[in-house]
């Protein structure tokens, strides 16, 4: 069977009377089913907003983005050697049958909170900074195909498991200013910024029965996890930067040249 619902929310209203309060928030949710067996798909996501305007120059937004997602995914279709073994043929299975395990599983948080604040020092010149952080986990269950056996209908496979998790934060400053020098205007941007990364990827990989792909016998249960980790890594980075762009027009904005340096 296959199926797909999904439903949208948009709010927006001011917060306080004078209105320098103001909020919106976009939220949806999606429920899919594929035309493959055990191929499914749930995502939960809020987007909430919250501005205060200060006065005509300055103003701060406050924005967040939650998403939550479960989906299994899908191991594929499995061709077969045809009769002179010199080539691939359709096996004529119906197309739904899906090879994997119902205990398979994706799930993916993601969380994002960024603050921006403008300040327009005056009507040719405004800066802006920016933070933001970014959280990402996503642990998965699921199978992987490693071959197709001589007899030409066992599929061998295995299980695979996957921590994955990441933060992101970042600040950045920038300025735009406008002036002109003779016949030439000038939009002329600078700023800096800042970055740091962390995460951490743990795989762990156990054996799992092999199905036949004309009468598939299911193993139903998750196996046991509790093997040491194929891979453990753990990162950490960084990143900073200064930045100059120069965009000037010329003869009446019929002639656009942009430069710039970052370092």
């Amino acid at each position: 069977t296959d199926s797909f619902y999904r439903v949208t929310a948009d709010l927006t209203g001011p917060i306080s009377q004078d209105g320098s309060w103001a909020y919106r928030v976009n939220a949806a949710y999606q429920d899919n089913e594929s035309f493959r067996d055990m191929v499914t798909l749930k995502r939960y996501f809020v987007a909430p907003v919250v501005t205060k305007q200060f006065n005509e120059n300055s103003k701060l937004t406050i924005s967040g983005e939650f998403l939550k997602e479960k989906s299994r995914e899908d191991l594929g279709i499995v061709w077969v050697r045809d009769a002179a073994r010199t080539g691939w043929m359709d096996p004529g299975v119906p197309l739904s049958r899906n090879y994997g395990e119902p205990w398979e599983r994706s799930d993916i948080t993601k969380q994002i909170l960024r603050a921006v604040y403008t300040l327009k020092h005056s009507p040719t010149w405004n800066s802006r900074v920016t933070g933001q952080a970014h959280f990402i986990n996503n642990p998965i269950q699921q199978v992987e195909s490693i071959s197709l056996a001589a007899d030409n209908r066992t599929f061998n496979r295995q299980a695979f498991w996957l921590n994955r998790h990441e933060d992101t934060l970042s600040l950045q400053l920038d300025t735009v200013g406008r002036f002109d020098t003779g016949p030439m205007a000038h939009t002329l941007l600078f700023g800096a910024d800042i970055t740091s990364w962390a995460g951490r990827s743990n795989v762990r990989r156990v054996p799992l029965a092999a199905i036949d792909i004309y009468q598939p016998v299911y193993v139903g249960t998750a196996p046991n996890f509790s093997v040491p980790p194929v891979t453990n890594t753990r990162f950490t980075n960084y990143a900073y930067a200064t930045y100059v762009n120069d965009q000037i027009s010329l003869a009446r904005d019929r002639v656009q040249l942009v430069g710039g340096v970052r370092w």
